[in-house]
Order: C-alpha cells, then sequence, then structure tokens
C-alpha cells in the first residue's frame, strides 16, 4: 500500500492537467419517420411506434425520411458548449448493399408526433392519428409542409457511413453550431432530419430504434460543456475545493470505472474528468492533480 501511494504520489506531480468539462446525456422527446407513399396511396405514420426507417424501399421505390428532436437543457450560466453527438441503434440493414450515408440536416419547421403505430417491422406505415407528421403533414391532418418529405436545410449537419447493425454516431462542427442557435433562439429548435441520397431501384432501408423502443437503445444526444472560470475540481458543486470533493469524485469514479458514451444508453459520466468520453485512469489522475492546485485556494 505505501508502495502504491508512493507511484501515486509520483503520477500526480507529472499529470497534465485535465481539460475543465461536462458531459450531459439527453434522451429524445418525439421522434418519427416520414413515409413516401407509393402512388395512388393515403398518407401514413408510425409515431408511436419502436422504429424509424431512413432510406428507398423496394419494390415500391418509395423514400423513408425520419425526425428526432430534443428539448433543450438547463446548462450553468456562462456555460460554453464544446461538442454535440447524436446517437442512433441500428437494428436492421439491408444484406448485400454495402455502406449507406446517413445525412442529418437541421430540421425548419415545427412538427409533432402522434399516437400511430404500425408494430416493430411496419415499413408501410399506418394511417395517421391527430398530430402525426406524415411525408404530406407536419401536423396530421391541417398543416402540411412547404414541401412533401419535410422541411430542412439542404446542406447537412453531418453525415456518418454506416454498414450493418450498431451504433451510429453523429458528430460535427455545424451540429455543434445548429445546438448553439437552438440555445440563443429556442423557437427554432425544430430537432433534426435524416435522409439517404435517393438511390432509386436499389433497396436501402435502414431500421433504426426509436424513443419508444426498449431501454438502451434509444436516441441520445451527448452534450460536452465547460463554465470558463469554474473550480475544476469542485465536484459537488459547493463553490468550495475540499476533501469532500475528493471524496465524491472518487466514490463516482469507482462506480463508473471502464464506462464509455456515446452508447446506446445514457450512463452518468460525471467521473469522465478530461471529457474523452469514457472513464479511465487519466480521469483519477487528472482531477488529483487539479484538485491539490485547488484545495483551499478556490474560488
Amino acid at each position: 500500500m505505501i508502495r502504491f501511494a508512493r507511484w501515486l504520489s509520483a503520477w500526480i506531480l507529472v499529470a497534465p492537467a485535465a481539460a475543465l468539462g461536462d458531459t450531459l446525456v439527453l434522451n429524445a422527446t418525439r421522434d418519427v419517420t416520414l413515409f413516401e407513399p407509393p402512388a395512388g396511396f393515403p398518407d401514413s405514420s408510425n409515431g408511436a411506434g419502436s422504429t424509424l426507417y431512413v432510406g428507398m424501399l423496394q419494390p415500391w421505390n418509395v423514400e423513408r425520411r425520419a425526425l428526432v428532436h430534443f428539448v433543450l437543457p438547463v446548462l450553468p450560466s456562462g456555460a460554453v458548449v464544446d461538442s454535440v453527438s447524436l446517437a442512433l441503434d441500428v437494428a436492421a440493414f439491408p444484406a448485400g448493399s454495402g455502406a449507406l450515408t446517413l445525412h442529418l440536416h437541421r430540421a425548419a419547421a415545427l412538427w409533432t408526433e402522434g399516437m400511430s403505430n404500425s408494430g416493430e417491422s411496419g415499413v408501410l406505415g399506418i394511417t395517421p392519428t391527430l398530430d402525426d407528421a406524415t411525408w404530406a403533414h407536419k401536423q396530421f391532418p391541417g398543416i402540411r409542409w412547404s414541401a412533401p418529405g419535410g422541411d430542412y436545410v439542404a446542406a447537412p449537419s453531418a453525415s456518418v457511413s454506416v454498414s450493418g447493425p450498431g451504433v451510429a454516431v453523429w458528430t460535427s462542427a455545424s451540429m455543434l453550431g445548429d445546438f448553439q442557435g437552438w440555445l440563443a433562439s429556442p423557437g427554432t429548435n425544430f430537432g433534426w432530419l435524416l435522409r439517404q441520397s435517393a438511390a432509386p431501384g436499389q433497396d436501402t432501408l435502414v431500421r433504426l430504434r426509436s424513443r419508444e423502443s426498449v431501454a438502451g437503445t434509444t436516441p441520445k444526444l451527448t452534450i460536452v460543456y465547460h463554465v470558463p472560470g469554474a473550480c475544476a475540481s469542485d465536484f459537488n458543486g459547493d463553490q468550495t475545493v475540499d476533501v469532500a470533493d475528493l471524496f465524491a469524485y472518487l466514490d463516482a469514479w469507482f462506480m463508473q470505472f471502464g464506462l464509455t458514451s456515446p452508447p446506446a444508453d445514457a450512463q452518468d459520466l460525471t467521473a469522465d474528468f478530461n471529457t474523452d468520453l469514457r472513464v479511465d485512469v487519466a480521469d483519477l489522475f487528472g482531477f488529483l492533480d487539479v484538485w491539490f492546485g485547488e484545495f483551499l485556494n478556490c474560488p
């Protein structure tokens, strides 16, 4: 034990200062698939279903797009958002199609989610209910999109190539810009629209898990932020860096060691001190280094 303590002390003396930051994981508040109907068929929807669809469906040669929305968090005063990332679980992928690119666009109009439910694999959707978003409507039955298929910014905010089931993650400077714009003007937060580049004649339909799916597979938005000038090691938030912060951090670190993000499920990553989206030994050394520097001297 003495030998370990000496080794730990040596690490503390040489460990680099950690980046200041916190991680927040949000659950989607609404999501829906927009089903392009085959010629002569009425609108359909799947607002309360457990799946989302993106891509082309054969033999009807019709497109599916998805919408996802998150309520904005309340961040500490003066907080600066460093990055945002969206994670969705890919439940099924078309056999033999090769890698497919899913584009994320900032939605440009308010839309709602109704109670229609076409089931786990309802690729054709079902009759829309009140307030469902559909290919033609942003709010069924009365309010239509300016153009069928949804209103969105033409340039993608991010794009990701997927080639099979697993977790797909979108993150980019443009997504950060979208989020910062929503924080500045909350009334413009309409979420994101997911689509593929049209591929007529090909079956490129990707099935994703929606917010109504089983726990651990639902859409998640991970936000990394920091508060300039804050005491980085004030772990319990009482505006004083003392022994209580050390014990509180150690307790969290031991509970969270080995966790990573963004997985498909939300995880408590408060011990991710260097904000690299994983809790490991580097976080412990980083915290101890900063804590020793701030102990009883911060604020």
